[in-house]
């Protein structure tokens, strides 16, 4: 008989007549173990195992089960309530998916007592998530946002996005702090948005005094503990003249080195204890937990308080030949108990029904005034230009030059994304572009452009599916669009535009699998902002639509082509920047 009980330490289920595939894989999701040589299996007490039991298709519950059963669903159905009645209450963007306005309510309950970790994998929208806790959250401004250099344009247009009329100041340069016009800038700001390798630089008075002190201790034999050495830079002026509430942190785990500077100087911003921490990363750390320890202890100090106890507790220790090891984890038990306290994780295949299957993300960066001078003239140009054909010729020249200008972007993106995607697929368009990227990452990359012949194609994909060191696709988009399979990344990046809609589609495809167990894939587009880059992105977002339209037999649809668009872009802008200059005197 297909029956389960609670023995008052272990839930037992007799698997006799149940589906035991079923039943293997909450077993193994929920540490339950079959007993020998019988059809009984064991599980600890857990409030996720329980649920997951009871659901068991098939299953006759004991009453002792079904009372523990009954108290989590009727626990469950209470605080589902609650939750509904908050989220109605502060009136969320109908935009958001269900489970981010619960991240957001979640975040702003965890934050009356605790910092957060927003650990939601790739895809979730953590920038979305925090950008409408701030709004939400009282008094959590003026707020400073530390991330990768290659997100701070695209925060800034998040942050207009989803929480419009906050003033935001993106600082750049390592010695920016010391220019007044900066400083005044970002003190009156409502959010200040600067990336790690600028919050700090290393103080090499203090580091060469420190390793004097080292190694004469050793010299001398006595024991030593490793002292913290603060940098210099914004992260003092942060620290000393800014009164922030809240800071976030994206991409935590660049901080996993303690040693580092970056590292050293997010510790130094975040020491005061009355500024609320919100950290983001859907890969807190990267191969060993013992990368976890900073960002723990920088958010729950009291769970987490030395480095020493971290690493005993959770690491796994082993003594060898020369020393100890923390390569591993233990504990796993207590350590998830304790994160549970200030973290927030959604993981993709726990939300996919509420998340479309590709994902169109664009990530926005600036470019140096010099080069705007440049382009803008050639803006001018294009528009003087009276036939398409000229038009186009013109065009292509504009591309060349944002070309250039992403070709160190690209770079800077594709190793951002390797910190947190195990592989990465990107497209390109023009040749100089692809051998740029190739030459930049020879070492764990493989590609394909229209000069690569069939057997080698065939090479170079079965390398990025099978080969773990692999870990980079660069594709041509006119050569390598169609007819690959690149599944083995989630997610893929446009750093130019391809000729048309259904170009860019097709491309898009190679990393999405066509079944109904498919992965939600976030597909990212790099644009140069208020350029031709920012054209094709609308006409990219109606290219399904128009499409239905046609093949559905409908009339009035126009399909243009992307540089069809750019060229009524760049009229369309300078129409209503003519139309601003004209000013109307009233007699």
């Amino acid at each position: 008989m297909a029956r389960v009980i609670w023995d008052g330490e272990k839930i037992v289920i007799d698997s006799t007549r149940l589906n035991i595939d079923e039943v293997e894989a909450i077993s193994q999701k929920y540490e339950g173990r079959k007993l020998p040589m019988s059809t009984y299996y064991e599980f600890p007490r857990s409030k996720d195992s329980i649920k997951a039991i009871g659901a068991i298709s098939g299953i006759i519950m004991d009453d002792s089960f079904k009372r523990l059963y009954d108290i989590i669903i009727q626990k469950e159905e209470a605080k589902r309530k609650a939750l509904e009645e908050k989220i109605e209450s502060y009136n969320f963007p109908e935009i958001l998916y269900p489970f981010q306005k619960q991240a957001v309510v979640e975040m702003i309950d965890i934050s009356t007592e605790r910092n957060i970790l927003l650990a939601s994998q790739p895809g979730c929208g953590k920038t979305c998530m925090a950008s409408i806790y701030l709004e939400k959250k009282e008094n959590s401004f003026p707020c400073l946002i530390v991330c990768p250099a290659s997100l701070k344009v695209n925060w800034s247009k998040e942050l207009e996005k989803w929480i419009p009329g906050h003033s935001v100041c993106i600082i750049n340069g390592r010695d920016s702090y010391a220019d007044s016009a900066v400083r005044a800038s970002a003190e009156h700001s409502d959010i200040v948005i600067i990336n790690y390798d600028i919050l700090g630089y290393d103080d090499k008075e203090a580091s060469k005094r420190e390793k004097e002190r080292i190694a004469k201790a050793k010299e001398e034999g006595r024991k030593y503990r490793k002292a913290f050495i603060p940098v210099k830079g914004w992260a003092v002026e942060f620290s000393k003249n800014f009164k922030f509430a809240t800071i976030i942190l994206d991409e935590c785990q660049y901080i996993q080195s303690p040693s580092a500077i970056r590292s050293r100087a997010v510790i130094q911003v975040c020491a005061d204890k009355r500024i609320k921490k919100v950290f983001l990363s859907g890969t807190p750390f990267e191969t060993k937990v013992r990368q976890f320890y900073n960002a723990c202890h920088i958010l729950a100090s009291d769970l987490f308080p030395s480095e020493g106890d971290f690493l005993f507790r959770y690491c796994n220790p082993r003594k060898g030949y020369f020393g100890w090891t923390f390569d591993g984890v233990s504990n796993l038990d207590e350590l998830r108990r304790k994160l549970s306290y200030f973290m927030i994780r959604h993981r993709k295949e726990d939300v996919l029904t509420q998340l479309p299957p590709k994902q169109k993300i664009p990530i926005y960066f600036d470019m140096d005034a010099s080069v705007r001078k440049k382009y803008d003239d050639m803006e001018n140009e294009l528009v003087s230009k009276k036939d398409k054909m000229h038009q186009f010729t013109y065009l292509a020249e504009m591309k060349k030059v944002l070309m250039e200008v992403k070709k160190d972007i690209s770079v800077q993106y594709v190793r951002d994304m390797l910190e947190i995607e195990d592989k990465f697929v990107i497209f390109v368009y023009h040749v100089e572009m692809y051998d740029y990227l190739m030459e930049k990452f020879k070492d764990i990359a493989v590609g394909i452009n229209g000069g690569v012949s069939p057997l080698k194609r065939q090479s170079a994909v079965d390398k990025f599916q099978k080969d773990d060191k692999v870990r980079l696709f660069v594709g041509q988009i006119s050569a390598a669009g169609t007819g690959l399979t690149l599944t083995a990344s989630h997610s893929l990046g446009f750093a130019e535009w391809g000729q048309t809609p259904a170009q860019m589609e097709q491309a898009s495809d190679r990393i999405h699998r066509l079944s109904q167990e498919a992965d939600s894939c976030q597909i990212y587009f790099l644009i140069i902002k208020d350029t031709i880059d920012e054209a094709p992105l609308k006409l990219l977002e109606s290219h399904y639509s128009d499409i239905d339209k046609v093949l559905d037999g409908g009339t009035g649809t126009t399909l243009v082509d992307c540089n069809e668009m750019m060229v009524a872009y760049v009229k369309k802008k300078k129409m209503i920047k003519k139309k601003d200059a004209i000013s109307i005197e009233y007699s």
